[in-house]
């Protein structure tokens, strides 16, 4: 009875999470927000024990200060009803955790049949919609407790906040781009790629150096797509390009482009319908143009080396890891890297590696390329050598002279 319940159990979980990629993908199409989900120990429950919930703080990059939440109740496999704050306050110290939710929607109905009613809620139009009014009350007083200590402490995964600003960028059409810094080799452009390629997001993908001339034409030519420009670091520090990016990623309502260059058609005065049409019969360029598009830029250069007016026009962040959450991200990614490996000997390689680098200073910057040499060397050397009449897997004595110095930790603390 207990291994039925065990799985019983996780297909409900299941479902529950199949509900709210579908919710969550549709409220991220439809509304002006995106949703990053709270960690499970900063969970706000419902009152009533029945009831499991999951809840998400809804990101407004045009409005930072606002702090609206939603929560999902699920009573087994169905959505029983949605909670909303307009004005989520923690209480971090004793007494009542938060605030009471500002509403309730109750949902009757399959939860395909009401994800505009949905969107209506979080949009605050209830009373436009006869459907929904109804079933919108002011929610009860809650009181719930929390084991919460310390709100410092609480913090988004790191890839989990690339997905998150890579939607924001997507969807909302008051942000203009995402700059996606930091060391080579953790994953930044599959999580990027990835995201935009699970929720169908068409995109255009380029990666390399480009000319102040080879950006102008790729910004036209696509200047109404998302556009995904990897390790075009001149782009961000380049006097001319930074000067085309800051037009093209201005916040106002209008974000025209304007290159007086020998050879371009005068575009003055013209409709975008004009332009196009100049230009698909001249194959001349224009010498200005309204760009409507976004940018996600994915790089290795640091903040410091980015021009500060582009920099400023877009959302950011910065991947820095530590060893251990390196290994961490690499055990996340190892059982997508190279499927025809069994998954045996990827975790023997990770075994090896940790080992290693708990004793040894690292040759150098850690990240996936080097879990995929290690691997590499295991597949390619399974079998014995011997060293002063020891036999020794080939493939761990490579890894070791592949991976890190000679140099012990133990010996730099002593030495500190």
């Amino acid at each position: 009875m207990k291994k039925y319940n065990n799985f019983l159990q996780e297909k409900i979980k299941g479902k529950r999470l199949e509900y709210m990629d579908m919710i969550i993908s549709y409220l991220n199409n439809n509304t002006n927000y995106t949703y990053a989900k709270y960690e499970e120990h900063f969970k706000v429950y419902k009152n009533d024990s029945k009831y499991d919930s999951i809840m998400f703080l809804m990101i407004n990059m045009s409005d930072i200060n606002e702090r609206k939440s939603i929560r999902f109740n699920f009573a087994n496999f169905s959505l029983y009803s949605i909670d909303m704050w307009e004005d989520l306050d923690f209480n971090l110290k004793e007494g009542k955790v938060y605030n009471k939710p500002s509403w309730e929607l109750r949902v009757p109905n399959s939860i395909t049949n009401v994800m505009d009613d949905i969107v209506a809620f979080v949009d605050g139009d209830f009373s436009l919609y006869e459907s929904i009014e109804e079933n919108v009350k002011q929610s009860p007083v809650e009181d719930v407790d929390s084991e919460i200590l310390n709100y410092e402490n609480i913090n988004i995964d790191i890839f989990e906040a690339i997905k998150y600003n890579t939607l924001q960028v997507a969807f909302n059409d008051n942000t203009t781009a995402f700059i996606l810094s930091g060391l080579a080799g953790l994953g930044k452009t599959y999580e990027v790629t990835h995201t935009l390629d699970e929720v169908r997001k068409p995109y255009q993908y380029f990666k390399g150096n480009s000319t102040p001339a080879g950006l102008y034409e790729l910004l036209f030519k696509y200047r109404k797509e998302l556009i995904v420009l990897d390790d075009m670091d001149d782009a961000l520090n380049d006097k001319n390009t930074a000067d085309m990016l800051k037009s093209v990623l201005d916040t106002g309502k209008k974000r025209v482009l304007d290159r007086r260059v020998k050879g371009y058609f005068d575009a003055v005065g013209l409709t975008d319908d004009e332009i196009d049409e100049q230009y698909q019969k001249t194959g001349k360029l224009p010498n200005r143009f309204e760009f409507t598009g976004s940018i996600i830029f994915i790089t290795n250069l640091s903040e410091d080396d980015f021009d500060k007016a582009v920099y400023t026009r877009t959302i950011s962040l910065d991947v820095r890891l530590e060893k251990e959450e390196i290994m961490n991200r690499i055990k996340q990614i190892m059982p997508n890297m190279l499927p025809s490996i069994s998954i045996d000997m990827k975790l023997e390689t990770l075994d090896i590696m940790n080992n290693l680098l708990s004793k040894y200073v690292e040759k150098a910057p850690l990240n996936l390329r080097t879990y995929y040499h290690c691997l590499n060397f295991r597949v390619s050397n399974d079998f014995d050598t011997t060293i002063n009449g020891i036999k020794i897997p080939l493939w761990q004595l490579l890894i070791k002279q592949f991976l890190v110095r000679k140099t012990k930790l133990k010996d730099i603390e002593e030495e500190k």
